[in-house]
């Protein structure tokens, strides 16, 4: 299941973290990395961005990144 498609509120665990290059490195550098816990906090309206909590750090992201992290629900 792709991060932006868990519900607001729910927690879930990232099992992979995928796209380009680049962009999958800056991700884990802030410590989007297999086995850690997500939350979606909320989605910004008309498809957008996403606020996530990784740990106790706010994170906003576009949908089309947050596609390419796989989580499954906790």
């Amino acid at each position: 299941m792709k991060l932006s498609e868990i519900e607001p509120g729910k927690e879930a665990k990232i099992v992979f973290v995928g796209g380009k290059k680049e962009m999958r490195a800056r991700l884990e550098s802030i410590g989007f990395t297999a086995g850690e816990s997500v939350r979606v906090e909320r989605f910004a309206p008309l498809n957008g961005a996403l606020l996530v909590r990784l740990g106790g750090t706010g994170v906003v992201m576009r949908r089309e990144i947050a596609d390419g992290v796989e989580v499954e629900l906790v």
